[in-house]
């Protein structure tokens, strides 16, 4: 990526975190309906996310524990406004490798690198001890934060279900804390497209390591699947095979065709 696109593109992104998909047109998009929004103050960018009063808690005690490591992440601040909960924190320098990716910037082993690097990031963040975690450790569990969103999309049977297999999957073996949702959107990049920051604090959550390849699998279909676990293995120093990815993936088709069936169901009954 040359200065000038990279210049290009920091000037027409919108906000910083930001929600936009992967390998998406994005430039001069609007971004509507969003919790997030940036402001201006004193010559500086500041983001404000709207979220609730446990999560912002959680966030901030997290920033301050991976900043205190030397994880580059937002430094969150809390604010309350007619009972209404943000996060704030100073816009960071750098650009969504969702948006680089979407714009075709980038060559297939950049991509490799750019994993490769959140990966590394990731496991430096598994060092952190637990103990170091002031924020509350039950709101961490990944089985758990994964409960309350899907009991909002897919009712209770289902929720319990997912829980089970949840709790089973990534709450067993060596635990640790983890960035399980590394989507390139949430991966930010300088001008020579090496990893700077990982945003997003609420994508972190108490699991072992395999947790977030799901997410890899979804969010980085540039790469094929032995490549995603070449890269893991390499990183992890573990010994994930490629059928293994792939009945991952199975799993999460079936699990988007349950819930696509389920949401007619009760539209119909509504």
């Amino acid at each position: 990526m040359t200065p000038e696109q990279y210049i290009k593109i920091i000037q027409n992104q919108a906000t910083n975190p930001t929600d936009i998909r992967p390998m998406t047109k994005v430039i001069n998009r609007e971004i509507k309906d969003t919790d997030l929004f940036q402001v201006q103050e004193l010559g500086q960018t500041f983001i404000y996310k709207i979220s609730n009063a446990q999560t912002s808690f959680n966030n901030l005690m997290l920033a301050q524990t991976l900043l205190k490591h030397g994880i580059p992440v937002p430094d969150s601040k809390i604010m309350v406004s007619n009972g209404v909960s943000f996060e704030r924190y100073k816009r960071i320098p750098g650009i969504s490798a969702s948006l680089v990716m979407a714009n075709n910037l980038l060559s297939h082993d950049e991509i490799k690198r750019i994993l490769r690097e959140a990966l590394v990031l990731d496991k430096k963040i598994s060092k952190i001890p637990l103990q170091d975690i002031k924020t509350q450790k039950q709101q961490l569990l990944f089985c758990n934060k994964r409960r309350s969103v899907h009991m909002k999309t897919y009712g209770k049977l289902i929720t319990n279900l997912y829980y089970r297999i949840n709790k089973k999957r990534t709450c067993s073996g060596n635990v640790a804390l983890h960035q399980y949702d590394l989507n390139p959107s949430n991966i930010l990049l300088d001008e020579n497209n090496h990893v700077t920051a990982l945003i997003d604090l609420d994508g972190m959550a108490i699991c072992n390591e395999h947790a977030m390849l799901p997410q890899i699998l979804h969010y980085w279909p540039n790469l094929s699947v032995p490549e995603i676990a070449d890269i893991y293995n390499s990183v992890f120093h573990c010994n994930i095979d490629a059928r293994h990815l792939k009945n991952i993936q199975r799993f999460r088709t079936v699990k988007k065709l349950m819930a696509k069936s389920l949401r007619k169901i009760l539209h119909k009954n509504k």
